[in-house]
């Protein structure tokens, strides 16, 4: 992510965006109403909802949560929420860049689908860096260990969760 600030550096609606994108949020006892969007969310997310929509970008984002509802529940319960953030709410932002844009995406995601929040971040980092970025290749474990390694030197392998890597050691 520092890359991508580094890169997008001297663009101050960015800037500004994504240092709100850092911010933990600041609203403890949020004043929005407990039933927006059918009551569904916390007030942890109501509060980060009011302090966002304090933002110049995100001045349409509670007309659009309470006019497009059916968006936003989807939006909520979608398995790759990243992907289908309502985009009703930015009629303010037509001038805005595509990163700048995919900031403000992360923020929302940021503040109502936390479990999102990393792939989101590789949306930024493809779009500003280069899809390769995010890429990882093949491992050609075998030349690795013949190549790179000897008895002196150990490897660490290390995986992501979820997908076991036993079967490429022999």
């Amino acid at each position: 992510m520092r890359l991508v600030q580094i890169r997008k550096q001297g663009d101050e609606r960015f800037e500004r965006l994504f240092s709100l994108f850092l911010k933990s949020v600041t609203v403890l006892k949020p004043k929005l109403p407990t039933g927006l969007l059918g009551g569904r969310l916390s007030k942890n997310q109501l509060a980060a909802i009011e302090e966002i929509s304090c933002v110049p970008e995100f001045s349409g984002l509670l007309t659009s949560m309470e006019t497009e509802a059916s968006s936003w529940v989807e939006f909520l319960d979608h398995p790759t929420a990243e992907l289908v953030v309502p985009e009703s709410w930015r009629q303010n932002n037509k001038d805005a860049s595509k990163e700048a844009l995919q900031v403000m995406r992360m923020i929302l995601v940021r503040a109502l689908r936390p479990d999102r929040a990393v792939e989101a971040a590789a949306q930024l980092i493809s779009l500003v860096l280069s899809e390769e970025a995010t890429q990882q290749g093949p491992v050609a474990l075998d030349r690795i260990v013949e190549s790179e390694s000897d008895a002196r030197s150990p490897l660490l392998l290390v995986s992501t969760p979820g997908y076991d890597a036993s079967f490429m050691v022999d």
